[in-house]
Order: C-alpha cells, then sequence, then structure tokens
C-alpha cells in the first residue's frame, strides 16, 4: 500500500496550497459581507431579492458581496433560469468554521445584552444595536 505524503504547512514548492488560503481580511473586510453570512447562517439559503432585502442593502452591492465569497469557495450559487439562490458551502472546512464562529458570536453577544438592561435587544439579531 503506498502512503501519501502530506505536509503540514504549505512551502515554496508548494504553490497550489497557498493559492488556497482565504486571507481573513477578504472574508471579514465588509460589514455588507458579514451580514449576508450571518442571514445565511440562519436562513441557509436565500434569493437575491431576499438578501437585498433582509441586509438593506442594494442589489449591484449585494451581488458583488456574493460573487466575492462564491470566489472564495464560502458559498455557492445555484441558477433556476432567472432566479438565483445562494447558500452556504458546508463542503468547505473555512465555512464551517466561520458558521461556529458566526453562531459563538451571536449566542455570546445575546447573552452580555440580555444582561445589561440600559442596551435595547436588536429586534432581528441581524444588526448590532450600535447599527440599529
Amino acid at each position: 500500500m503506498a502512503v501519501e505524503n502530506k505536509q503540514a504547512f504549505p512551502t515554496s514548492s508548494s504553490k497550489r496550497q497557498k493559492s488556497t488560503l482565504v486571507p481573513l481580511e477578504e472574508v471579514f473586510s465588509s460589514k455588507g459581507r458579514i451580514r449576508i453570512l450571518q442571514l445565511l447562517v440562519v436562513h441557509k439559503e436565500l434569493t437575491v431579492t431576499q438578501i437585498t432585502n433582509k441586509t438593506r442593502l442594494n442589489h449591484h452591492t449585494a451581488i458583488t458581496h456574493l460573487q466575492n465569497l462564491v470566489s472564495l469557495g464560502i458559498i455557492v450559487e445555484k441558477r433556476y433560469g432567472r432566479i438565483r439562490i445562494f447558500a452556504l458551502n458546508y463542503h468547505s472546512k473555512l465555512t464551517r468554521i466561520l458558521i461556529n464562529f458566526i453562531r459563538s458570536w451571536k449566542n455570546e453577544n445575546y447573552f452580555v445584552l440580555q444582561q445589561d438592561p440600559a442596551r435595547p435587544v436588536a429586534s432581528e439579531g441581524l444588526y448590532s444595536t450600535a447599527e440599529a
């Protein structure tokens, strides 16, 4: 039986591994992108219209963020004629990490907001009270 030799860390000879690394700032560089990710964690899959309505982003901006997230491999796009549906890419390890992070963040913030009666809780849970 042949045993594969997998490198734990990318080296200069493994250009393919380096190109698949996603810079953290690419994922978290925009409030709109984060809103879309939070929304898809809750709703699993949505059309572009649903995403624009729920995030309050204009159509062009939402499409730009969605295309960026698709190119990073975090979300996937399904087309049914003219209808475009976006969903999280559950086959990606990065996406699973992001889902756990977003869920943990929301749960922790919910607990903190409930403990401080001076700060009202956001109605939909998509935005922090500082943005609302």
